[in-house]
């Protein structure tokens, strides 16, 4: 079935609406609660958060990526899910991180070391593993809306969920009874509510398939190397801030960390890019070679305009970009204009990786993620003594295109 352009763009702009209302929600949220929370509160929360997020980051996300890519399939190809795939995963995950909870139970102070550096961190450490465990049951909900390619239950699901956690904050600081430990449990109650509603909504979608517990383990054979590429994308992604806070002064790394937000900034128009163009690249018909090399020809056109304003704005772009600072920070304009390139090169290049987990090849993504790795290592001991904030940068704009272009030309490459 052929896809008018239109729709794409419809279904872009909704998810991206979406999400920067989302932020907007987050943003209020963070807020409230430094203005609300006492230090060890709003300390403990950060901790627990950042416990929960490197959990589902390392268990949940390559699998759930894996699971749009084999659900949209099945939809494109019969009308209908397995529902058996998803509650399966959730049950492999769920009893992932629960392990680590038996481990924080048991064990509680080295866990706690290892994750957070330091013994204290126990209560924060426990609570964040249950904490994932939320999350996990979210994110499934939201990859099942998005397999089926319905962008308005993935956009309302994400709404529902920062929507009712801001209520229920804004509630409680009124009444006066905000802790850490209520507020990780709104944050749990309020992601499996959300879920909940998720995976009732998604049940018409249902349908028997050949599903069998063989192929499931299979299945997570082959997530295995996408789990690999997303836990070496995060360690690679954390080494930049690492190799400056090392190598270069306190104000170079106050001026890379300006940069490197407003770089993370533009960069969140690409997460609803990716969110629309994965279930689309795994379906059926688009495991056609022509369709895709006319989809990437046209994308290609259609985004290498963006280097204008990204140029225009880099040429006389400094007067706002330090005014923005409040007047601090006007060397770290120098290094954002390395960001910039590394915008457009990852807009410009951002189907060429979907289409490789749309092609289930995932064992090319991890070596790909492997050869970045070992050049952002490289580039960064290198480079960054020697030249700061900016070298730093461009090894992170350098690692990041030798995976897109590595991917291009595993696509030409498999095609001749």
């Amino acid at each position: 079935m052929k896809r008018s352009p239109s729709i794409f763009l419809r279904r872009l702009a909704l998810v991206s609406v979406g999400d920067l209302i989302a932020k907007g929600f987050t943003a209020l949220t963070v807020i409230l609660l430094i203005r609300s929370l006492t230090e060890a509160d709003y300390a403990f929360y950060v901790s627990a958060e950042a416990v929960a997020f490197l959990l589902t980051e390392v268990i949940s996300n390559g699998l759930n990526i894996a699971l749009v890519r084999t659900l949209s399939f099945q939809h494109s190809r019969h009308g209908a899910i397995d529902l058996r795939l998803p509650v399966r995963l959730f049950l492999f995950e769920a009893a992932g991180i629960t392990l680590i909870g038996v481990v924080a139970v048991t064990f509680p102070q080295p866990l706690a070391v290892l994750l957070l550096g330091k013994t204290e961190a126990v209560p924060a450490v426990q609570w964040g593993v249950f904490y994932a465990l939320a999350l996990v049951s979210f994110q499934l909900g939201r990859a099942m809306f998005q397999a089926v390619e319905n962008f308005r239950g993935f956009t309302f699901l994400l709404l529902l969920r920062q929507g009712g956690i801001f209520f229920l904050i804004l509630v409680n600081i009124w009444l006066g009874c905000l802790t850490a430990p209520l507020l990780i449990g709104i944050l749990i109650g309020v992601n499996i509510l959300s879920a909940l509603f998720g995976w009732v909504k998604i049940q018409a979608m249902g349908g028997a398939s050949a599903t069998d517990s063989a192929w499931f383990w299979s299945f997570l054979r082959q997530a295995a190397w996408l789990i690999g590429y997303f836990v070496l994308l995060a360690v690679i992604a954390r080494l930049d801030v690492l190799s400056v806070s090392r190598f270069a002064s306190t104000l170079a790394l106050a001026e890379y960390g300006t940069a490197a937000r407003y770089y993370s900034m533009g960069l969140l128009f690409l997460g609803s890019v990716h969110a629309v163009l994965l279930p689309r690249f795994a379906r059926a018909e688009m495991q056609v070679p022509d369709v895709q090399r006319r989809f990437i020809r046209q994308w290609f056109l259609a985004t290498s305009w963006v280097i204008l304003p990204i140029v225009l704005f880099d040429i006389w772009g400094k007067p706002l970009f330090v005014w923005l600072n409040g007047g601090k920070y006007a060397e770290a304009f120098s290094i954002w204009i390395i960001f910039s390139v590394g915008i457009w090169f990852s807009l410009m290049f951002s189907p060429l990786v979907n289409i490789l987990i749309g092609q289930q090849r995932y064992r090319t993504l991890f070596f790909l993620s492997c050869i970045s790795l070992v050049i952002a290592l490289i580039g960064y001991n290198l480079v960054v003594p020697r030249w700061g904030g900016m070298g730093a940068a461009g090894v992170a704009v350098l690692s990041q295109f030798v995976i897109n272009f590595g991917a291009f030309t595993g696509l030409v490459w498999s095609k001749r």
